[in-house]
């Protein structure tokens, strides 16, 4: 894959307009509108969301370490079935 930030950003943006169901307000913690404005952002950074959305995207486990907790989250751990457009 050889996408740069910005798309990766647009891909993501792209999904929570594209899903409303999945990416409600409630999710996202602000409207989809704000959310869409935010990620698209360049100065802004990412979190949980944004690595759920990637990996469910580009069928992929992420792993993250909180170096000072030493706390392991995986997102899309276990994905069995993805499907590309």
């Amino acid at each position: 894959m050889n996408k740069t930030t910005n798309d990766l950003r647009r891909d993501i943006a792209r999904v929570v307009v594209e899903d409303s169901h999945q990416w409600s307000s409630a999710m996202l913690g602000k409207s989809r509108d704000e959310y869409v404005t935010f990620i698209t952002d360049t100065t802004k950074w990412g979190g949980q969301v944004e690595l759920n959305i990637l990996s469910s995207i580009y069928c992929f486990e992420i792993a993250t370490i909180d170096i000072q907790t030493g706390r392991l989250d995986i997102y899309g751990e276990g994905r069995q079935v993805c499907s590309f457009d």
